[in-house]
């Protein structure tokens, strides 16, 4: 497969969002949400690969894939996870003796990696100076968040719902003081809407005094202009 032309009956492109469907031996899978990588060539069996986060690549047969409709903001995260799993996959394996030089070649190596959905993956833990929180930094070229340029201006009971999966996530939103530009924040080093994005926006949310998002009284626009469902994390 080259680049991005469409491959195989279905049409996909890599970064695709596709869903698993009619698996038996792994029925639990079914309805999973993943991206499309490439398809195997029939030496290796002519499988599908697909993408599925934490999980990992999974290989399945044309007719346990479906494709999803994504919107602009789905295909852009959608790519971004593609292009982290390919070059994943690219990757040589690490000898087993390392030495001082490999060791070095391989923490620059992980430093350099484009980050995941758009929102890069930073391992290094929340640190607290005096009653400042600062957020870990993530490595390569998705941006970096200076917690010096950002406020909270988002309720701590927010969610966001994920375009393709459907589900619900915990976040916190920052807000540049010099551009407004809106950064979501997941948890750990997981951000979406860092620079170079086309920044995201508030919509019809009061500008007197400090007013936290609460995910009712406004609307929170992507880059393309898309609204991001939001809602209050609902009461136990």
């Amino acid at each position: 497969m080259d680049g991005d032309r469409a491959s195989g009956p279905l049409g996909l492109r890599p970064g695709d969002p596709v869903r698993l469907k009619r698996l038996q031996a792994n029925q639990a899978m079914n309805g999973l949400i993943g991206y499309f990588v490439k398809i195997e060539t029939e030496e290796d069996g002519g499988r599908y690969v697909v993408e599925l986060g934490k999980r990992g690549p999974v290989r399945v047969r044309e007719i346990n894939v479906e494709k999803v409709s994504p919107s602009r903001r789905s295909t852009r995260l959608a790519t971004a996870a593609a292009a982290e799993a390919a070059a994943l996959a690219e990757e040589p394996e690490e000898p087993k003796t390392k030495t001082p030089a490999s060791k070095a070649k391989a923490k620059a190596k992980s430093m350099s990696r484009r980050p995941l959905r758009g929102a890069a993956k930073a391992k290094s833990a929340v640190k607290k100076t005096g009653n400042k929180v600062i957020k870990p930094k993530p490595a390569g070229g998705g941006g970096v968040f200076d917690v010096n340029m950002y406020k909270i201006c988002s309720e701590p009971t927010l969610e966001v719902q994920d375009e393709v999966s459907a589900k619900w996530r915990p976040c916190q939103l920052y807000q540049n003081v010099k551009d407004g530009r809106i950064v979501i924040w997941y948890g750990g080093g997981a951000y979406e809407g860092l620079p170079p994005s086309k920044p995201y926006r508030f919509k019809g949310l009061s500008k007197g005094g400090r007013i936290l998002f609460d995910g009712k009284n406004g609307e929170l626009l992507d880059g393309d202009g898309e609204k991001i469902p939001t809602r209050r994390r609902p009461s136990l």
